[in-house]
């Protein structure tokens, strides 16, 4: 077994289910369609839970062979691959679900967490939403300065009890920024706010707690695959296209 295939494995948590219908109470208006992506979608209980609740296509992206047999008959599409070999125009998706493995990469030493963070946000849509589910102590200098500079509007909850027992998880939402600008006060807001106590993930959320999803443009282009070739998929296209 590769050390990808087993840290997959050995770092997988899945969203508990009662954090995970807590989420969906976050968002108060979305577009009549809409994309979500969870590059890690384990079984798929999560993002079909969120899909469904935001009138969203779910897609997922699972390197387990089993969890993506599991989440294929929950989603709208999903690929048993690594993330790295993912083919799909940026900025497609309205919603990042991203729940990343954790542990350590192979590849550089960082962080899982940070990894997933840094290498997923090309593909959700300006004004798109992020849920990144992490353990709150690994909330780091690094990680919080990417957070403020890619996302506004960010907030930060724990885990309720007694889930947050265990793992001592953290749910940050943010809103994808036009274009990246550094903000070093949100980044010191959120690390002190990480490190001192969060609030707890809340039943009813305000008004102003609460985001709206971007509008959704259907982009005939858009496709979902694997970067190497799949025969059929080459010849569907071929059909297609000529």
């Amino acid at each position: 077994m590769t050390r990808l295939a087993s840290t997959a494995k050995a770092g997988f948590f899945p969203t508990p289910e009662r954090v995970t219908e807590l989420v969906t109470r976050f968002v108060i208006s979305s577009s009549p369609r809409g994309r979500l992506l969870d590059p890690c979608c384990g079984e798929g209980i999560a993002a079909q839970c969120v899909a469904q609740a935001w009138n969203l296509e779910a897609y997922g992206i699972e390197i387990d062979a089993e969890r993506a047999v599991e989440a294929s008959s929950r989603l709208h599409r999903v690929l048993h691959l690594d993330y790295a070999a993912v083919r799909t125009p940026h900025h497609s998706f309205q919603v990042l679900y991203l729940n990343p493995p954790y542990d350590y990469a192979e590849d550089d030493g960082k962080r899982t967490e940070y990894q997933f963070l840094r290498d997923t946000v090309k593909w959700l849509q300006p004004g798109g939403l992020l849920v990144y589910i992490v353990p709150q102590n690994r909330v780091d200098p690094r990680m919080a300065g990417f957070l403020a500079t890619a996302y506004e509007s960010i907030r930060a909850y724990r885990f309720t009890d007694p889930e947050y027992a265990q793992f001592r998880q953290a749910v940050i939402f943010g809103i994808a920024k036009k274009e990246p600008s550094r903000d070093d006060a949100t980044s010191l807001a959120l690390l002190q706010h990480c490190r001192n106590g969060l609030p707890v993930l809340p039943e009813s959320p305000s008004a102003e707690e609460c985001y709206t999803l971007p509008g959704f443009s259907d982009d005939e282009r858009f496709y979902f695959r694997c970067t190497e070739i799949n025969p059929q998929e080459a010849l569907a296209e071929a059909i297609s296209s000529g």
